[in-house]
């Protein structure tokens, strides 16, 4: 992805620490704080996301849907011409088994209703991780793998690496 310019770049990171991401979740939670921040933007790329991996619906349905629509509120409000992007796993599914796919699909469906300007739902199938926390579950073996096939699929056009945003200097 470029740009000719980027004007600003406002974002919440992920914490190193459990306690770290709680205590920023807790402060963000009804975005007022923040709300000023978050006029004016053009686009919001919203990664936001846990794993549901040791969570009971209503603590995913929290993080996932529940923060989201509390930012998607806010930026709407603040930034009507906003163009957000909701980055998501593939698999969501309103009606499938797994928890997780259900509460994706029903934040996928009330950002729907928020009225963004332009609403881009991503749903790629891996991400893989390059840098931050060790690698868990699934993970610590794909990893390795996709890494020997790189090559392979940047060359069909199946992988990137870097979002490139070229700034004015």
């Amino acid at each position: 992805m470029r740009a000719k310019r980027a004007v600003r770049d406002t974002k919440a990171n992920r914490h190193r620490t459990p306690e770290a991401t709680r205590d920023r979740a807790r402060r963000l939670r009804g975005f007022d704080s923040i709300a000023d921040e978050l006029a004016g933007l053009d686009t919001c790329f919203w990664c936001l996301g846990i794993s549901a991996v040791g969570l009971d619906e209503v603590a995913y349905t929290r993080i996932t849907h529940d923060y989201t629509m509390a930012a998607a509120k806010v930026l709407r409000e603040r930034s009507p011409e906003l163009r957000f992007c909701f980055v998501r796993g593939a698999g969501t599914d309103a009606e499938g088994r797994q928890m997780w796919a259900r509460v994706e699909s029903k934040t996928e469906n009330a950002l729907k209703e928020v009225g963004f300007r332009d609403l881009v739902l991503f749903r790629p199938a891996f991400i893989r991780r390059v840098r931050g926390n060790p690698p868990r579950g699934a993970y610590r073996v794909l990893g390795p793998v996709l890494s020997v096939l790189d090559p392979l699929l940047r060359a069909t056009g199946g992988a990137t690496s870097n979002v490139d945003l070229a700034t004015d200097s």
